[in-house]
């Protein structure tokens, strides 16, 4: 527990679920939690059976990107709670050092090299993004 946050109040809390319909099944209810929800956008040129895009709604391709991508499914009245009751930033004390990046193949870096980090963040290999 020595890297959990105490104070989760600056987190916005999304549903596993992923969609609306999804939560609203699971549940067995006609109402959702109270977590924020996504709708999936599906385009002509979407193909299902491929899944998801890794970029969500990041993707700079989506007028062709065939994956499934997503944006957060708020009504009216969630978007207004949300706008005039936003998550409180968290209270940053410390002071936050420069990324630091190691451009290898990870497949033969010696990790023992690499020393204490709190966080170690690898990209994916590009070639799946090529085709």
């Amino acid at each position: 527990h020595r890297l959990q946050s105490h104070d989760l109040s600056h987190f916005t809390k999304y549903c596993s679920l992923e969609t609306k319909e999804e939560c609203k099944k699971a549940r067995g209810q006609r109402y959702l939690c109270d977590k924020i929800h996504f709708r999936r956008i599906i385009k002509p040129h979407t193909d299902k059976s491929l899944g998801d895009c890794s970029y969500l709604d990041t993707c700079r391709h989506m007028k062709s990107c065939k994956y499934v991508h997503y944006e957060v499914d708020l009504d009216q009245n969630e978007l207004e709670e949300l706008i005039s009751n936003p998550p409180n930033p968290p209270d940053i004390q410390t002071q936050l050092l420069p990324p630091q990046w190691i451009n290898c193949d990870i497949r033969k870096l010696d990790i023992s090299l690499i020393g204490k980090f709190d966080v170690i963040m690898a990209d994916p290999p590009w070639d799946i993004h090529m085709k």
